[in-house]
């Protein structure tokens, strides 16, 4: 199992990622933020459009993360 890196920024977690070995820009195809053992989880599938190149990264966002109050205070119906 892959370990989250701690980030302080989305910056961070861009430059942690770099480019992709082909030279291109990585592209967030999916990106999913999860509450674990109260820290929060950036968990990133990124890909290349130059070359087609997916990877994925889980970064420990916990630092400055905070959940929108609208989005937790929903009532489901």
């Amino acid at each position: 199992m892959a370990r989250a890196v701690p980030v302080v920024s989305i910056d961070a977690e861009d430059d942690i990622l770099g480019s992709c070995a082909c030279g291109g820009r990585w592209l967030v195809r999916a990106e999913d933020v999860t509450p674990i053992h109260d820290h929060w989880y950036d968990a990133l599938v990124v890909g290349c459009p130059r070359c087609g190149r997916c990877r994925r990264a889980i970064f420990d966002v916990t630092s400055f993360f905070s959940p929108p109050t609208s989005a937790w205070s929903r009532v489901a119906r």
